[in-house]
This record gives structure tokens, sequence and C-alpha cells, in this order.
């Protein structure tokens, strides 16, 4: 642990410390700069070498606080979010850290956008706004939406299933398909109208193409 910071085994305590300690170093290469540079103005060469090693010092301590940050926000992510596994979190922080191109520890629209774009996830200006606040998004909120997105892919997975199964009782999904299955006669026609019709199955009966049906359903 970084020199100075108490021992506690509270979490969100911890995570109060490291990010209170991460404020504060980042603060301090400014002002190291400044007292360089006044060395290099008076031609003390001690006081510059020494302002240096500060400096790697700090960039270490820096670097301390914000992977432990890290790891903390994401054990506490994984608490509060019990289907999120802390090694898919880590791999999320590290694809939202890539895409933090100026550092601030959050996404602007820009940056979020190009992230979900490499994850074919493409939104449009409005909706990459509507997961901002203030025009930022913080880590947690990307973490809610890429959740939110898994369940519907598990959602959607499940419902072709369930289509496919009552496809194949009948040689294809068909009307008398949907009935055995207890869909009521406004839902069938409201599917009908919505999905291809294929060729009959072998007792005759119009089957139908659900694949259009699902992807319009979760799109």
């Amino acid at each position: 642990m970084a020199k100075g910071l108490p021992e506690t085994t509270d979490l969100e305590a911890q995570l109060q410390m490291w990010n209170a300690a991460a404020t504060a170093l980042a603060a301090c290469p400014e002002e190291c700069q400044a007292a360089t540079s006044a060395a290099l103005l008076t031609g003390d060469v001690d006081l510059v070498d020494r302002m240096r090693d500060v400096s790697i010092r700090l960039d270490s301590y820096l670097s301390e606080c914000v992977s432990r940050t890290s790891t903390l926000e994401g054990q506490r992510l994984a608490a509060d979010m019990g289907t999120v596994s802390e090694e898919q979190l880590a791999e999320w922080r590290e694809l939202y850290n890539r895409f933090d191109k100026d550092h601030d520890g959050s996404l602007n629209t820009v940056e979020l956008g190009a992230l979900l774009t490499s994850l074919s996830e493409a939104r449009t200006d409005d909706e990459l706004k509507a997961l901002c606040t203030d025009g930022k998004c913080a880590f947690p909120a990307l973490v809610e939406y890429l959740k939110s997105r898994e369940t519907d892919s598990h959602s959607k997975a499940e419902v072709a299933g369930a289509f496919a199964s009552l496809a194949a009782e009948e040689g294809g999904l068909t009307v008398a398909s949907l009935e055995k299955a207890g869909v009521t006669e406004d839902d069938i026609e409201f599917l009908v109208q919505r999905m291809e019709a294929g060729e009959p199955n072998e007792a005759g009966a119009v089957t139908y193409s659900f694949e259009s049906l699902i992807e319009s359903m979760f799109m």
C-alpha cells in the first residue's frame, strides 16, 4: 500500500481513500514542475535532481492509486451487480480506459461512440447523450448499458429457441403450432402479419419464417 494510507477492510472506505489519494497526487506534478522551473532559474542543480526524483515517485504512487481504484470499483460493481463477474468488469474497465483518450476518468460522447462502435453497437448522437450525464459517461453507466444488452441477447436467444421448438413440432412454424402453444388469436394475427410466409409443411399448412421477426423485436 502507498505510504501514509491507513489499512481498512471496508470496500467503500477503501475506494474513497484511494480516490482521494489519486485526486491529491494528480495536482502534484504541476507543483513539482513549478518548483523545478524555479530551481532551473536559480541554477540549483541539486534541487532540480531531487524534484525529478519526486516526480518519478509521484507517478508511481499515482499509477498505484489508479490501479487500486479500478480494482476496488470492479469489486463494488460486482457486489452490486451479482450477474456480472469481476473478470467481465475488468475486461470492460480495460476497454473503457482504452477509449478514455483524454484520461479524465470519463467518456465524452465521441469516445463513448467509438467504444460502442468497436462492439458493433453503433448508436445515434441522441442515444449516446442519453447514456451520459452532463455530456460524460461514467464507468458504472457503461456497465449498466452493457449488462442490459447482454440480458437482451440472452432473451433473444431464448425467444428464438422457443420459436424453433414450435417449428420443429409441425415441420415449420404454423398457425396450428402457435395455437397449440396457447398464443391468442389476436397475437397470432399480429405475428403472422410480421412474418414471411414460406413453403407448406407435409400437412399442407403454411409455414412462417420467424427469424426476421425476432431481429425486429431486438433491434
